[in-house]
């Protein structure tokens, strides 16, 4: 079979994020790269001790149930300035062991500085099929 360079494109309005995945191992081969064009945000990182974000649930006051990583210990997290015209590479432990997404919402603090999305974030992303 042979392999293809595929570029895919998104556009974000302002506040839009990206939900928590790992880009899809049998998809996908080697390096991910992706260009941010236009607004800029952050890219978050979690790697899970057990391997798997969906399993992080608390029980709430009203006992009802949800997804809230934050209140949780079984994960390392590092975040990512993603300013606009700059490329991410993806490869290794990064592509393939730790979560990413871009959390909904219109302001990002980076280095004690309030960043606004202001405007629209444009994403062109780079693989091989």
């Amino acid at each position: 079979m042979k392999e293809r360079k595929v570029a895919r494109v998104n556009e974000y309005p302002p506040g839009v994020g990206l939900s928590p995945h790992i880009d899809t191992h049998s998809a996908f081969e080697g390096l991910i790269f992706s260009l941010s064009l236009a607004g800029p945000c952050i890219m978050e990182f979690r790697r899970y001790v057990d391997g798997d974000w969906r399993h992080t649930k608390v029980t709430l006051s009203t006992d009802t149930t949800t997804e809230n990583p934050e209140n949780n210990s079984n994960f390392l997290r590092k975040a990512i300035h993603l300013p606009s015209r700059s490329m991410l590479l993806l490869s290794g432990e990064a592509r393939h062991a730790w979560n990413h997404y871009i959390p909904h919402h219109k302001i990002d603090m980076v280095n004690d500085t309030v960043i606004r999305r202001g405007s629209r974030r444009v994403s062109f992303t780079f693989c091989k099929v």
